[in-house]
């Protein structure tokens, strides 16, 4: 392996300091606590659903696409397993999978986040 692939970082930001957390201890740890928070987003939202739907006038059929779209991705992941065996950057690419699930938890958030008070 080389260099690049073994280290911590982003692009070529690898400072010193982050290469202590470049095992794979530290990657289980965090892949684990993502898990759980994504976990709890989603056990959240399905339990305020109706609360948000009546809170600010969301139709039934447009908060199930919320959810389909959640159903959708697991989906997906399902049928790109068998191919990830054959991924050299692993821990990158699931990378990139755990920000788009925070980009859509976000967005899940994001009516409370520009409520009026």
């Amino acid at each position: 392996m080389t260099e690049a692939t073994t280290s911590c970082g982003l692009f070529s930001w690898r400072p010193e300091w982050l290469q202590k957390l470049a095992t794979k201890q530290v990657y289980a740890a965090v892949y684990s606590i993502l898990g759980i928070v994504q976990g709890m987003g989603f056990s959240y939202l399905s339990s305020v659903l109706s609360t948000i739907e009546k809170q600010f006038g969301i139709k039934s059929k447009e908060t199930a696409w919320v959810f389909s779209g959640n159903e959708i991705s697991q989906i997906f992941f399902i049928f790109a397993l068998p191919f990830l065996g054959r991924i050299h950057k692993r821990a990158l690419w699931t990378s990139i999978a755990m920000v788009w699930t925070s980009i859509g938890l976000f967005l899940c958030a994001s009516p409370y986040l520009v409520k009026d008070k």
